[in-house]
């Protein structure tokens, strides 16, 4: 691979000398390092791929002058001076200094704050159902490698006896958000932060998350504590010729101050839920990883347990939701049938 030296890796941006292990891409021939190619997952030289262009050392820096960026996502040249690509937004450098997260440095960091990806998919915000706060949708494609708090955080950083790489397969969508609060939570040992998807929509989302535990919990507390509510639109005439059983309406007062206590009991169950949800799942995280490591399964063996142990679960929403309107229903028929 000798042609190659003096050239750059299109991922990492480092010049090729002799001993390094290099592949090409098969479709623009565009080089890599072995490692950034498997961990990029694809070929970044999108540009390239749009033109239907060949690589070659003197293409290269065409349309680049010295010093310029391009960018490890879309493969757009940016000007040195740039953070943020001017094409898709992603982040191209950060320069945090010598402040590493456990107070050595961190193997595998990069001068360009480039990290790693899931077969090219990344660390993004969501782009579905709630967005920056945890909530559903997967997140944007990339890679990933940024300061928090001034330190430089990789894939190889670690967080309580897991690398913050393992604590992004377990996640699965919206990584950015979740490892933030996962490092606050082991350098501040707070154990509290506001998920707004969970102050919302608490009996729905650790359903989603895979807690099944909580989810059970505040599921069967928030619907027996709806119950009430749900009685009382009898008496809004939402089913024609039918009323609030004649008990309810003779206690009127008693009633009203049944409704109002459950009323606070739920906001309270839900705030409650909110402020702890990010620490149980970090909580959940951190004993499932370990339980994984401690079977001394092979690596591939290792992605498919914490795949399957977290990540998010579509059915578990549906079933949850679909359950709640059942119940729904079930009272209703009930407080008619009184």
């Amino acid at each position: 691979m000798s042609n190659y030296t003096g050239a750059k890796c299109e991922y990492c941006h480092k010049v090729f000398s002799d001993k390094d292990d290099i592949v090409v891409c098969p479709e623009c021939g565009s080089p890599y390092h072995r490692a950034c190619f498997e961990q990029a997952g694809e070929c970044v030289n999108h540009e390239l791929h749009e033109k239907g262009g060949s690589w070659t050392a003197a293409s290269e820096g065409e349309g680049e002058s010295d010093g310029d960026i391009r960018c490890p996502r879309c493969g757009e040249s940016n000007p040195s001076t740039g953070i943020f690509c001017t094409r898709c937004g992603m982040p191209l450098r950060f320069d945090a200094g010598e402040r590493p997260f456990n107070g050595t440095a961190q193997p595998g960091q990069s001068q360009n704050g480039q990290g790693f990806g899931n077969n090219g998919q990344g660390f993004g915000m969501g782009r579905g159902f709630g967005g920056g706060f945890g909530g559903f949708g997967p997140g944007q494609p990339g890679n990933f490698g940024m300061p928090f708090q001034g330190e430089q955080i990789n894939k190889d950083t670690d967080i309580d006896g897991n690398s913050v790489g393992e604590y992004v397969k377990f996640a699965g969508s919206n990584p950015i958000y979740f490892i933030m609060q996962f490092i606050r939570f082991a350098k501040t040992h707070i154990k509290y932060s506001v998920n707004f998807v969970a102050l919302f929509f608490t009996e729905f989302y650790f359903f989603y998350r895979k807690m099944y535990k909580q989810g059970i919990i505040a599921f069967v507390s928030l619907t027996l504590l709806s119950v009430p509510y749900i009685v009382t639109l009898l008496g809004t005439g939402m089913i024609a010729n039918v009323s609030m059983p004649s008990f309810m309406v003779d206690n009127e007062n008693t009633v009203r101050l049944v409704l109002n206590i459950c009323s606070l009991l739920s906001c309270g169950i839900r705030v409650l839920f909110g402020l702890m949800a990010n620490y149980w799942y970090y909580s959940k995280a951190r004993k499932t990883l370990g339980e994984i490591k401690n079977n001394a399964l092979d690596e591939e063996r290792k992605n498919d347990m914490i795949a399957k142990n977290g990540g998010t679960s579509i059915q578990a929403l549906i079933v949850s939701v679909t359950v709640y309107f059942a119940v729904v229903v079930a009272v209703l028929m009930i407080a008619v049938a009184l």
